[in-house]
């Protein structure tokens, strides 16, 4: 996990960064995207990814 470490929190960062204050959102569509964000980077080795990012 340590060697994951700086992506996730990367992809973390730049999903969080679409949030706006005092706007509420859905947590369990931002742990998702999250997710397969982390599959798509890490384990398929996709860098480019297009959509909500």
């Amino acid at each position: 996990m340590r060697a994951y470490g700086q992506d996730i929190q990367d992809i973390t960062q730049e999903v969080s960064n679409h949030w706006q204050k005092g706007k509420p959102f859905n947590i369990r569509e931002s742990i998702q995207e999250i997710t397969l964000h982390y599959i798509l980077r890490v384990i398929c080795s996709v860098n480019n990814i297009t959509g909500n990012m």
